[in-house]
This record gives structure tokens, sequence and C-alpha cells, in this order.
């Protein structure tokens, strides 16, 4: 018998397989467990970020949502390919709200070197930004005064925090101080 490869449709992140797919698994003289163990043998492997957010200044609040990231290992970003590369776990396409607006950020580490403590000299300008409120949406929270800092942490498990503090929201002249923290399971 000829193997077939398990169709898979993949939508803003997530695996769908279809009924037909499971038929196929289950074949003949197959047990539901081996069809099941096949199945997941040919799924992408990924992360899954607890992500854990509170800001205060200008806006305060706390929120807690899940980052799925399909081929990406929970390595604490020490190879190509791995977690840390990409920055802060962030919702890529997922609806998060906070304080009634969508929440949207970048946080990259363009300097990213493994696990360990990255301090504001690793972080280029406009490498930073957040969108918490309507008066952030076009014109977002950033390190943009000599005050600013941030601070991340990436542990080798795919963990890690984020701290900010003192940055501006240009036009509004106001101030946010942050922190995330984030699990990690493969």
């Amino acid at each position: 018998m000829q193997k077939m490869p398990v169709p898979a449709i993949t939508r803003k992140g997530r695996i769908w397989l279809g009924a037909g797919v499971v038929a196929l698994a289950l074949g003949a003289g197959a047990t539901p467990a081996a069809a099941l163990a096949r199945m997941a043998a040919t799924r992408p492997s990924g992360a899954t970020f607890q992500v854990h957010m509170t800001v205060n200044g200008a806006v305060r609040g706390s929120v807690v949502f899940k980052v799925i990231e399909l081929d990406t290992p929970c390595t604490g970003g020490t190879g190509p390919g791995s977690a840390g590369e990409d920055g802060v776990p962030s919702p890529d396409g997922e609806k998060v709200k906070f304080d009634g607006v969508v929440l949207e950020y970048a946080i990259n580490n363009p300097s990213y070197k493994g696990p360990g403590k990255y301090g504001t000299a690793d972080f280029s300008n406009g490498s930073a930004a957040i969108s918490v409120d309507k008066a952030s949406e076009a014109d977002p929270f950033a390190a943009s005064s000599n005050n600013a800092t941030e601070t991340l942490v990436w542990k080798s498990n795919g963990s890690g925090t984020f701290v900010f503090k003192d940055w501006q929201n240009g036009a509004a002249n106001r101030s946010l101080n942050g922190n995330f923290s984030w699990t990690c399971k493969n």
C-alpha cells in the first residue's frame, strides 16, 4: 500500500485536518491510537506562548493571551527558526483587545545572539513600539526619550520577560511603562 501525505489546511497559524484525512489515517487494520500517532508525525511542530502583559502610566491594565507559532520551537532562540529571533511573542493577526482597541506591538531585538539578557543598547530606533489605546493607534508608544529603557530576557526554555519604562506617545506627550512575561510549550 502506498503511503499518502496527510493534507492539512493552515489558516491564521492553525492547522485544520478534514474528515477525509481521519478516514485515510484510520485505514484498514489501523487502531485509532496508531492513526493519531501518524497524523501527529505529519503536523508541523511549533510553540504555544502564554503571554501576560501589564501596563501603567497613560494607560493602565493587564491582559493574558496565547500566541501559536508553527514551525518555531521553544528553544529560547538557540538557533535559526527559534522563538527568540522574532522578539517578544505577538498576536500577529489574532484579535486581542486592550482598552477597547486591538492590541498591537512589535518588540524586535536586532542584536539577538541566543538566550540571555538584552538592554536598551541592544535595540535600535524603531525596533519596538506598542499601541494600547485609541490615542496610540496612529502614534504608538516607543522608546523616544533619553530616559526610556527596555530589558529583554530570553531563557533557554523559550520563556522570558520584557520590561520597558518611559516610552512616549509623541504628539500626545504621554508616558507608558510595561511588563511582558511569557511561558512556552512545544
